[in-house]
């Protein structure tokens, strides 16, 4: 029996926190024993049961808090597990900080989900800590980027493990209502959070070209994701170009990714990226993609073969794809069975799960 502690301080729910649930139900007749260290806070806890894990809650809410590290350790004491697997960053700082004062001995996996837009000195240090036995990217791209801060010794440790979708429950579900005009409009679509990595202004400078620029008022955008501290200020924006006709946040939805059937096309702005699990999701409805090089997208994509991906962040020559997909729908179209197809033979969750349990069983 394999005893792996899940370590998250993440308070919100999104993609990666998606990754780690489709990750335990997918090892869950495996012989392992999991347990999840994270704050009371946190929204996993509302998704797992006893029959997943074990919780652990920290002593303070903050995770990477020093007041944390003697009750880490405790129960790692405790609990003797054989793998400590980071599933944040603030999960790394809880552990190096523990190891400063404690002596660790499980084996530590940190996973590595994106890239920031900058890198502090502290988190070069944490990074390249001998304490890490083996470091999870979530793409070539992350692994690519991230070997940049690593020294070669860590540079080593690095395996990609990508990002994946749980096929079997994007086949279950069924949407009850699809909340905008999709029979009338040609509909672009975007399903992201709104953080700063997402790059929506994008989105809405793309908007204001094709509706107010190039006077086409036959497409709608729709935005779908959990609104944040940035919303206000993305919707003055769509107020000042006149464009609330033409664009709708829908804010959060449930089961999002099964809009994809119903945009023409899945627009991805981001400019950071790890996965997105996003463009999976299209790939696998078989929606036309049009997308900034992040991420996996350079993996998946071949452009216009399989799908658009522009190198920079010109919203005219994303215009460009659009209006192409636009304008020839049929283009694209004998590739998208082969899309889906693609996710299904690489990027499933059982596959991803697969490849972390050969991973637990090499280090145990």
């Amino acid at each position: 029996m394999i005893k792996v502690i899940h370590v998250s301080g993440a308070k919100v729910w999104g993609g990666n926190e998606q990754q780690l649930l489709d990750l335990l139900k997918n090892l869950k007749h495996e012989k392992i024993k999991h347990y999840l260290y994270t704050v009371k806070s946190s929204k996993l806890i509302g998704f797992l049961d006893s029959n997943l894990c074990e919780i652990i809650l920290s002593k303070k809410d903050k995770l990477k808090s020093q007041k944390n590290c003697k009750h880490f350790y405790d129960e790692l004491q405790k609990i003797k597990p054989h793998i400590i697997h980071l599933h944040t960053s603030d999960a790394l700082n809880l552990t190096y900080y523990t190891s400063l004062f404690y002596k660790i001995n499980p084996k530590i996996i940190f996973e590595k989900k994106g890239m920031g837009s900058s890198s502090s000195l502290f988190s070069k240090i944490k990074y390249n800590s001998k304490i890490i036995d083996r470091i999870i990217c979530v793409s070539d791209f992350v692994a690519e980027k991230f070997s940049e801060q690593l020294s070669h010794k860590n540079r080593s440790k690095n395996i990609v493990i990508n990002d994946a979708i749980d096929i079997s429950l994007m086949n279950e579900h069924k949407l009850r209502h699809v909340p905008f005009d999709y029979k009338n409009y040609f509909i672009v679509g975007n399903i992201a959070n709104h953080t700063s990595a997402k790059n929506l202004d994008l989105f809405i400078d793309i908007a204001d070209i094709i509706i107010n620029s190039l006077n086409i008022k036959d497409i709608k955008f729709i935005q779908v994701g959990r609104f944040s501290k940035l919303t206000a200020e993305l919707k003055f924006k769509i107020d000042e170009l006149k464009l609330n006709e033409f664009f709708t946040f829908e804010g959060e939805f449930e089961n999002a990714f099964l809009l994809n059937q119903y945009f023409d096309v899945f627009l991805l702005t981001s400019e950071r990226e790890g996965g997105p699990t996003s463009i999976l999701e299209a790939f696998f409805m078989k929606t036309p993609v049009v997308t900034t090089s992040v991420g996996i997208t350079q993996e998946l994509i071949e452009d216009s073969v399989n799908g658009y991906i522009v190198e920079n962040m010109d919203p005219n020559e994303i215009v460009i794809r659009l209006l192409e997909i636009y304008k020839f729908p049929e283009k694209l179209k004998k590739k998208l069975d082969s899309n889906k197809k693609l996710i299904e033979d690489n990027y499933s969750s059982k596959i991803k799960a697969k490849k972390v349990l050969d991973l637990y069983n090499s280090l145990k």
